[in-house]
């Protein structure tokens, strides 16, 4: 975007109107004297106008107004200020930029100080100005600009600034480089303040090569422009001959792209879900110049759970089985070698064990002397591992003498003697240690129930002269109730005779 030209017109009216009226623009106090005190001229604090923002000179002081404007005498410094922290001094004059408090074309340091104003600004538009928050004079402290931009960036105090500045919206960390530089750059050269002498679109002041219309910025630094450097974030290295993604500076073999006698590379040890007495899969990925059968892989447990069998267990090849046999942490040493060197890297992986489910069906109710039967088999394990079972009678009725046979059965019968709560234990446990435990309980009726052989001799029913059985039908049950003695009770049907 573009601010509107005309900044330094406006600032040549500014003068005047001051030398008119006495007084300064941007909020500013002249010094005292007893001398006829001299003319101050306007500036204009520029990326888009810096609005809001202390300056300082040796006669003057104060914030600037909403046209980033400032008052200086000629000849004087000025320096910038968010509270305690102080832009690098420079000269006043009618326009002033980031880019003039740079060392050299280029600086990282005008692209640190740029980015910092964007993402200070109130609204985040500069198309409006660039409008300093109360809040960030009250936190800021001073911050070294002369820095890498990657590093000036993740400052720990240019983070909380940013973060806590009292814009309208918090940033989390700075606006892009591109960002404030084309903005900069697009102000630059619509006022007038910049050239670009090889014409390729940068202006001189951000232009780390203003004489290379094929280069713009070395971000690493080594001298090479980024588009004519393969590595350009790496200032150790420029070119690579042979295209191998190996930098001649390093490669064996620059000049071959099948070797550059670099040791392998070890990407990563892949490892599934582990589980307690599964069998897992694991796989290690590496990248060597050499052919596999010639590069050597040894995978090695250097670290495993008490108990377990496996530490100092090593296995060679890219592909491994692994049975974890206890539950907790696992750490695999992978080395990977070749006749160009060595790497190593250790990974970590862990095993786990989910506890069975231990589960009882059985009636809701019995009678005594009648046989129940009492199930585990609905108990499972979600890792499909064997269970083992181990039954308990916790409790049953006075005068009672059941016992439980083979506690170790998925299921039996079980014969209740006198009636009352029996409360059954089921521990399943698999066969890793994990265990459940569930309790039920059965209801004993204290009648027995005994089945009995009758007959209908014949019945005289009052009222409908028909027979007992064509009265009764379907629903007579042949049987009789006996008390825990044995004693009949009642007997539900009887012999009789027609009258």
């Amino acid at each position: 975007m573009r601010i509107a030209s005309g900044l330094r017109a406006l600032a040549l009216v500014s003068a005047v109107a001051l030398a008119a009226c006495g007084g300064g623009g941007g909020g500013g106090t002249g010094g005292t004297g007893g001398s006829p005190a001299a003319v101050a001229s306007t500036g204009v604090f520029l990326d888009a106008p810096v609005i809001n923002i202390g300056y300082k000179t040796d006669s003057q002081n104060g914030n600037t107004d909403g046209g980033g404007r400032f008052d200086y005498l000629p000849g004087e410094s000025i320096v910038f200020h968010i509270g305690d922290l102080e832009f690098p001094p420079v000269l006043a004059k009618e326009v002033v930029t980031p880019a003039d408090m740079g060392n050299r074309s280029g600086d990282p340091m005008i692209v640190n100080i740029s980015r910092l104003l964007h993402s200070l600004d109130a609204d985040l538009d500069p198309s409006n100005g660039l409008q300093i928050p109360e809040r960030a004079k009250q936190i800021a402290v001073q911050l070294d600009f002369d820095q890498r931009i990657e590093v000036f960036e993740v400052i720990p105090e240019v983070l909380d600034l940013v973060w806590n500045a009292g814009q309208d919206i918090p940033q989390s960390q700075l606006v892009s480089p591109d960002w404030a530089l084309s903005n900069l750059n697009d102000n630059l050269l619509a006022e007038g303040e910049a050239d670009d002498r090889d014409g390729d679109g940068l202006s001189d002041p951000l232009d780390q090569f203003p004489d290379d219309p094929d280069e713009f910025w070395d971000w690493d630094e080594d001298g090479v422009g980024d588009n004519g450097d393969d590595f350009p974030i790496d200032p150790t290295e420029t070119t690579d001959s042979d295209g191998d993604g190996v930098g001649d500076n390093t490669d064996v073999y620059p000049d071959d792209q099948t070797r550059n006698g670099q040791p392998p590379i070890l990407y990563s040890l892949t490892i599934p879900n582990l589980v307690v007495g599964v069998p897992a899969n694991l796989e290690v990925s590496y990248f060597s110049e050499f052919p596999s059968a010639e590069v050597s892989v040894l995978t090695t447990i250097i670290t495993a759970p008490v108990g377990s069998s496996l530490e100092g267990y090593s296995v060679s090849g890219s592909g491994l089985t692994v049975t974890p046999d206890v539950e907790g942490a696992y750490a695999f040493r992978v080395e990977v070698q070749d006749d160009n060197g060595g790497v190593y890297a250790i990974f970590k992986g862990v095993a786990t064990n989910t506890d069975p489910v231990a589960s009882i069906a059985m009636p809701v109710g019995a009678n005594v002397a009648n046989e129940v039967t009492v199930d585990g088999t609905g108990s499972s394990d979600p890792d499909g591992h064997s269970i083992e079972f181990d039954w308990h009678l916790l409790s049953r009725p006075a005068n009672s003498n059941a016992t439980l046979t083979d506690p170790a059965v998925a299921a039996f019968t079980f014969t209740p003697d006198v009636g009352g709560d029996y409360r059954f234990e089921l521990t399943v446990t698999d066969a890793f240690g994990a265990e459940d435990v569930t309790v039920a309980t059965l209801e004993v009726s204290g009648y027995a129930l005994e089945r009995v052989a009758y007959r209908v001799v014949d019945a005289e029913y009052p009222g409908s002269g028909e027979g007992v059985r064509e009265h009764l039908g379907d629903d007579l049950l042949p049987h009789r109730s006996l008390g825990t003695g044995g004693d009949i009770l009642a007997v539900l049907v009887e012999e009789a005779v027609f009258g």
